[in-house]
């Protein structure tokens, strides 16, 4: 449970910075790939949630990535 909501967090961070100002952009940007970080990090390297807690992760950081690609591009 708790990786999946550190990733839906990173995710709303995403969506909430696309939305937000751009001077707020890098403070978001950073926030949200520190919650995904803290995620996998749960997930691979502590071995914690289920596989659809370990589903979520991914999706979210698919989700991530493609909401920031295009403004970093």
């Amino acid at each position: 449970m708790v990786p999946a909501a550190f990733a839906l967090l990173g995710l709303a961070g995403a969506a909430a910075a696309r939305a937000a100002a751009i001077k707020l952009m890098p403070f978001l940007i950073v926030l949200s790939g520190l919650l995904l970080g803290r995620a996998h990090y749960l997930i691979h390297v502590r071995r914690q949630g289920r596989r659809w807690s370990r589903r979520i992760v991914w999706g979210a950081t698919v989700l991530v990535v493609g909401l920031w690609l295009p403004r970093l591009l």
